[in-house]
């Protein structure tokens, strides 16, 4: 039997650009083309976890087969050859472009041509690395806000996040030949300043991140990139994180104690650091001296974290495993046999497709058929009229489901035929219930512990277990889609804000008693209270699988007391109520209003989304109306799937709206982009409105009652109104939706309690 070799990751990229390994012609085809395919194995490698194996035939004749570079969409002339002992790839190729794109130059130096590349759309892409800035709230997982590496040996260590923890921090951006040629990262850049621009780009592109450029890290000889620019671009990082800190100190070091400086500088410098910059105190030292001293302690840390930075990345290349199994031209025959075995599992081997095989024991249906089949056929929705957020969002679910034959999960996009597809955030939501119904298939009043929905208990699960509950687990998820439309304005499962807030609803209405019993609609609004409170107190903006389980608990326990009719205890969520539009730096008015864009950045985007999705959740008339024709939206009227956000009121001042918004909207921190002057409306009033002047965009926009309902006023939205005037209309709109929101709340939660 022959045992996988193990070797660098970088030594078999410039092996490739060597073409020492060549990819036979008669490999199959590029087929790794998703982004997010592409971001999970680099996370996987910025996490130093294995990367598989690949399969390697040994040549001593390179024109023994028809053969191409990885990368490459036409073969090799005769003339290209090289000399000598080759190793043709026969399996790896997905994982081995992906790598050696992300890691190198070498696919594009060595294809000068886009044209030539085996999939340019997949392949013109650059990878980076985000390290977030001292006043971005994100997990810091590589240390930088504190300039301290999480780890004493950074190329020898293993750390403690995994490439789920890694995933959120890495950041494509694709590039257009046509029109990218002289942006930094563009790879055929030759411009003198290439590198300073790549260094300006990386650190001060992004007001929440500092990019760290993945390409640069297996630099190969010709490469056009000088290989000291990875460390110079991690130290300009590690400096403007210093100077970050010493502003944030000098800012209000003026009005602080002497205690309260102390203090602060032993929060954000190392002991060591301390005890040697400071160890005469700072008595008698006026604020600048306690700067400068300040300034230079975490200079030092930066330097020594910038050299464990650098390490640590070089180790994700150097150290990595990566199993070669080579295999000698005369066990030709045994390489396709291995071939075989190798590819007879598909592609990614994840959760799902071991539980898939498990409950192959005693099922002769897939899996995921299985899961395909409940989708497209859903549950039964005939008596549900009495839990939709309003009547008009009920007659127009009366209107599609004809029949008795509504498919929520299918409505909600959980599976795309045409391309076969579950969707991930399904399958995830999937994988979470069946275990939970697995080993809790009651609710109980025992407390859930988060390891219910880790890995580990997924991996233990019977047969038997998968068997029993594959089609409850899909029909409480096609609940929980009922219910996410119904309530929540959501019209497509790629909407939801927080995915496992999905699981929480599916276990809840497993129940039949929660979901189509006496007690059904004061469940629905306990659920549809918790989520608006948690989705604008930013209840999910951290800790989610922590702040899920603490949820399921509390809401399983309030909805047990519903349905043995006692009051349920929900001060749990009147303190979450409490916080909507309230939460410094996420939800308040400053913030959505992007008063204080330099300190705390811009408004996510979950906030522009979840705002429109409240109001298509009542349901409310299109904005402006085409001829005789009112149309009313919401998720189960026949344009929602076309529905486009839209920005009320204008955001420039050109001959027609569609050419006015340009320059405005690619700057995120104005005012006129804040989450509060977004509106769902139909694709044919966008494309109505698109052709219209300023003036006459401003005689469309209704009167009266129809824009107060979707929180505007009607006032100052027209096109002679001032900056302060449109500032102001904003203001009246988050005190509108504010109001709304709270009030709304406040009587969902006032229904548990009679």
């Amino acid at each position: 039997m022959v045992a996988p070799k193990q070797e660098k990751l970088e030594v078999t990229i410039k092996d490739i650009w060597e073409k020492k390994i060549l990819l036979p012609d008669f490999q199959r085809k590029f087929i790794w083309t998703e982004e997010e395919m592409q971001r999970n194995l680099v996370a996987s490698v910025l996490a130093k976890m294995p990367v598989g194996s690949i399969l390697l035939l040994k040549s001593t004749n390179a024109d023994e087969y028809s053969c191409k570079l990885l990368g490459a969409r036409a073969p090799l002339n005769q003339n290209e050859l090289p000399d000598g002992e080759v190793n043709f790839l026969l399996d790896g190729q997905q994982r081995m472009t992906v790598l050696t794109n992300v890691f190198s130059d070498v696919v594009f130096q060595s294809n000068k041509q886009v044209s030539n590349l085996v999939s340019p759309s997949a392949l013109k892409r650059r990878f980076f690395l985000l390290l977030p800035k001292l006043d971005n709230n994100d997990e810091d997982l590589y240390g930088l806000k504190k300039l301290i590496f999480p780890m004493e040996s950074a190329n020898a260590e293993e750390p403690e996040f995994l490439t789920s923890d890694v995933l959120p921090y890495v950041k494509v951006i694709s590039f257009n030949v046509s029109t990218d040629n002289c942006k930094s990262y563009y790879p055929y850049n030759t411009s003198s300043t290439r590198n300073t621009d790549l260094k300006d780009f990386c650190v001060g592109n992004d007001s929440n991140w500092y990019y760290i450029p993945l390409f640069l890290l297996v630099p190969v000889a010709s490469a056009h990139r000088n290989i000291s620019l990875l460390g110079d671009i991690i130290e300009e990082i590690s400096k403007s994180t210093v100077d970050a800190h010493v502003t944030s100190f000098g800012d209000k070091i003026s009005v602080m104690t002497k205690e309260e400086k102390e203090d602060y500088i032993r929060k954000n410098i190392t002991s060591e650091s301390y005890e040697y910059h400071f160890n005469d105190g700072i008595d008698e030292k006026t604020d600048n001296a306690i700067l400068k001293q300040f300034k230079d302690a975490l200079s030092e840390q930066a330097a020594y974290w910038k050299t464990q930075m650098k390490e640590y990345l070089s180790s994700c290349v150097n150290d990595i495993s990566l199993g070669q199994i080579i295999l000698e031209k005369s066990q030709r025959a045994r390489a396709i046999d291995v071939y075989e075995n190798l590819n007879r599992g598909g592609v990614s081997l994840d959760v799902f497709d071991l539980v898939c095989a498990r409950v192959g024991q005693v099922s002769t249906e897939s899996l995921s058929a299985r899961v395909k089949r409940c989708i497209q056929t859903g549950s039964s929705y005939t008596n549900t009229n009495n839990i939709f957020a309003s009547s008009v969002v009920a007659s127009d679910f009366i209107k599609i489901n004809t029949n008795n034959e509504y498919h929520a999960s299918e409505r909600l996009g959980c599976y795309d035929e045409n391309n076969d597809n579950i969707s991930g955030h399904y399958l995830n939501t999937f994988l979470n219930i069946l275990s939970l119904l697995s080993y809790t298939p009651d609710l109980s009043r025992e407390e859930y512990s988060l390891d219910l929905i880790k890995k580990p208990k997924k991996l233990a699960l019977t047969a038997q277990q998968i068997d029993g509950n594959c089609e409850l687990a899909c029909k409480a998820i096609d609940r929980a889609c009922f219910f996410l439309q119904s309530r929540c304005g959501i019209r497509k499962i790629s909407e939801v804000n927080y995915v496992l807030m999905i699981t929480v609803i599916a276990y809840v209405l497993s129940d039949d008693r929660c979901f189509s019993g006496t007690k059904n609609n004061q469940i629905f609004n306990l659920l549809e209270a918790w989520y608006w409170s948690s989705i604008f107190a930013g209840h999910y903006n951290s800790d989610q699988n922590q702040v899920m389980i603490q949820d399921l608990n509390h809401l399983v326990q309030n909805v047990l007391d519903i349905l043995d009719n006692n009051n349920p205890d929900i001060a749990w969520v009147q303190n979450l109520k409490n916080d909507i539009f309230k939460i410094k730096g996420f939800s308040d008015k400053d913030m959505l209003l992007l008063k204080d864009v330099s300190n705390n950045g811009i408004p996510k985007t979950i906030l522009s989304n979840a705002i429109c999705q409240y109001y298509l959740s009542k349901g409310y008339v299109d904005l402006v109306k085409i001829g005789n024709d009112e149309t009313m939206l919401t998720v189960f009227s026949d344009v929602a799937d076309d529905l486009q956000m839209h920005h009320v009121i204008p955001l420039g001042s050109a001959n027609t709206i569609g050419t006015s918004s340009k320059t405005l909207r690619n700057d995120k921190k104005h005012f006129l982009n804040s989450p509060l002057n977004y509106l769902y409306i139909t694709a044919n009033a966008n494309t109505y409105i698109s052709s219209k002047s300023l003036a006459e965009y401003a005689q469309l926009i209704p009167v009266g009652a129809r824009l107060s309902n979707v929180g505007f006023a009607t006032t100052n939205i027209n096109s002679n109104s001032t900056e302060n005037e449109r500032e102001e209309a904003l203001e009246q709109r988050f005190d509108a939706v504010n109001g709304n929101v709270q009030q709304h709340v406040g009587c969902l939660l006032y229904s548990l309690s009679i």
